[in-house]
């Protein structure tokens, strides 16, 4: 038909036309489209950058606020333990001193010069029970008599130490105290002194020496950045060498630098710590030879020293600034993805206007193309369906399949302990009672094919039917179950059931599984008691049905809710899963009620089950 082909050729023509002048039309919309792409992607980029450095710098800011915060919290409390055991560690030996001078034989010693060698042994003696540093005993003019050092090449007799201001406080009637570098030990150490008295006057002068050092290395152990400075701002105690003696302006209450006497040196005025103080705030930060640190203080009252705890700045601040980077490098990858995903938006729109394009062109392949993706779409989109439903079902028999094994174990051991009578009732010729036992079997059978029917069908949403059944029955039947289980542990049952029958609403076949669960726990909980009781009880409400298992075992040695936590167990490894009252609880509270646990003040635990009752 030529004339048709005539006419379809210059339709085709006009479409082509029409094509060309449509692609015209769409290069100029691109060219715009272009423009205004990049004018809102750039201010998409500036409002993006204010609203980062908006969230950046307040959340930089309130975890500085935070870290130092908690900071200053452990200052405190590092301040506070360290004064205690500064001075409990001198509160100590005060009474030593005290108690020395009190000696009839060291005041022989005093007023005769004799026995030294006694007063020698008792002051080591002294030192050996107290774990003193030296204790040694000068006379009016301070010249060291005895110390129990005496043994040591460079001990302290004939020493004299009246330049110590302990001697002359001591020497006024009065304690003394100070902190001193030994002269002849050449170690520093705190001197405790008292007087001795002989009458009206002051003989003598009883000293100990306490050893702080020890305090010192427990703080460069933990790496502790702490001093100590005397009333006249000099540093005694430090836990970096090269701190220690020197001065800190301030510190202590001295306010001009002291005379510091070093054993072979006398330096009038000791080194000054170069130390630099920054207000922030609620904070101080203290700056020592170039290093930062968050500063805290308090008095050692008794002494008059000054405690210092710094913290230094340098993990905080390596923490802020990792966060920071943390922060700038989400919000860089949010910005990227947010670019990411408008690129491929913008990608996508430019594949449709070039796909239009070509399907004006080329309509036909366009088609089939469309077709040929549509139809691999719809393979994939039913692939992933299927492959959904299978790990849907496989999930949900995982869940199950312990609960499979431990519901159907507990029926299979009442099975072989019933076929194990019906075996020696068989040898005995009681063939009516073997009739009663196969009918109880049969009667388990029966009750393990409606569980293992309802555990099939478990992968479909059940459709968690409840229908009303008597609880007096439910309970008894379980108690049946384990009748040979509680017999053989000489365990005696007390039941306290109602007259009439308790109409609840629920699964008896899961409610005696319940039941059975609770039972053979209490078995297992009277195993290593002498009085072995289980009592049942059943009291009714006028929304609820209440059922109580109670037995006299060990009780409960856990949280009780940790016992309905899945593979939670105390019993020993391999007596249990863990899963029985674990599955429990979800068959109750399926049933619309709930299950707890406690201990009884006699002993033992119990168990209570809220079930809902029947209604009208």
């Amino acid at each position: 038909m030529p004339g048709a082909s005539g006419g379809r050729i210059g339709n085709q023509r006009k479409g082509y036309r029409r094509i060309q002048v449509e692609q015209s039309g769409k290069r100029g919309r691109l060219t715009r489209l272009g423009r205004t792409l990049m004018r809102r992607r750039l201010v998409f980029s500036a409002l993006y950058l204010l609203l980062a450095a908006a969230v950046i710098l307040p959340a930089q800011s309130l975890l500085r606020d935070t870290l130092m915060f908690e900071q200053q919290q452990l200052i405190n409390e590092r301040l506070a333990l360290y004064e205690q055991t500064i001075y409990g560690e001198l509160q100590r030996y005060r009474t030593i001193p005290y108690l020395v001078a009190q000696s009839g034989l060291i005041h022989d010693l005093l007023r005769y010069r004799t026995p030294v060698l006694q007063a020698n042994r008792y002051l080591e003696e002294a030192v050996r029970h107290s774990e003193a540093d030296v204790i040694y005993i000068m006379d009016a003019d301070g010249l060291t008599l005895a110390s129990s050092n005496w043994r040591a090449p460079d001990n302290f007799i004939g020493g004299n130490f009246s330049f110590r201001a302990y001697f002359r406080d001591a020497m006024a009637g009065r304690e003394g105290g100070q902190f001193a570098v030994g002269t002849t030990s050449r170690s520093p150490g705190y001197y405790i002194s008292r007087p001795i008295e002989l009458g009206e006057e002051v003989a003598g002068v009883a000293v100990v020496k306490i050893n702080l050092t020890g305090i010192e290395r427990s703080w460069q152990a933990h790496d502790e950045p702490v001093l100590v400075a005397d009333q006249a701002g000099l540093i005694v105690m430090a836990s970096r060498d090269a701190w220690r003696y020197r001065w800190l302006p301030g510190a202590g209450g001295g306010v001009v630098p002291p005379a510091l006497e070093i054993p072979g040196a006398h330096v009038d005025e000791p080194p000054q710590l170069s130390l630099e103080t920054i207000e922030t705030g609620d904070y101080e930060i203290a700056v020592i030879d170039g290093e930062q640190f968050l500063s805290g203080s308090s008095w050692i009252e008794p002494l008059g020293w000054q405690l210092f705890y710094l913290s230094s700045l340098a993990p905080l601040n390596q923490r802020l600034d990792i966060s920071l980077l943390i922060m700038i490098a989400a919000a860089v990858t949010v910005y990227l993805l947010i670019a990411l995903l408008h690129e491929r938006r913008e990608k996508l729109r430019s594949r449709r206007e070039a796909a239009d394009a070509a399907e004006l062109r080329a309509i036909n392949g366009m088609l089939h193309t469309e077709i040929e993706e549509r139809r691999r779409a719809e393979q994939e989109l039913r692939a992933a369906e299927a492959e959904l439903v299978q790990a849907t079902k496989m999930a949900a028999l995982g869940q199950i399949s312990a609960s499979v094994a431990h519901e159907i174990n507990q029926p299979l051991a009442a099975m072989r302990t019933e076929l194990a009578s019906a075996r020696l009732l068989i040898a005995r010729g009681s063939q009516e009672d073997v009739a009663d036992v196969l009918q109880q079997v049969e009667g388990l059978v029966q009750r393990m094919t409606v569980m293992t029917r309802e555990l099939k069908n478990f992968a479909r949403k059940s459709d968690g039917r409840a229908e009303p059944f008597d609880l007096n029955d439910s309970i008894n039947n379980a108690l049946l179950l384990l009748r040979g289980e509680l017999t053989r542990a000489s365990i005696q049952v007390y039941k306290a059931l109602p007259n009439a029958p308790v109409e609840v609403l629920g699964e008896q076949v899961r409610l005696e599984q319940v039941t059975v669960n609770l039972v053979r726990n209490a078995i297992d909980a009277m195993k290593a008691t002498q009085r072995r009781e289980l009592r049942i009880c059943v009291r009714e409400e006028s929304a609820c049905a209440i059922l109580a298992v109670e037995d006299s075992g060990s009780g409960i040695a856990c949280d009780p809710r940790q016992l309905f936590e899945p593979f939670f167990t105390t019993k020993d490894s391999g007596a249990g899963m863990g899963l029985g009252l674990a599955i429990a609880e979800r068959i109750v509270t399926a049933m619309g009620g709930s299950i707890g646990a406690e201990n009884l003040p006699s002993g033992g635990a119990r168990f209570t089950v809220t079930i809902p009752r029947r209604t009208s």
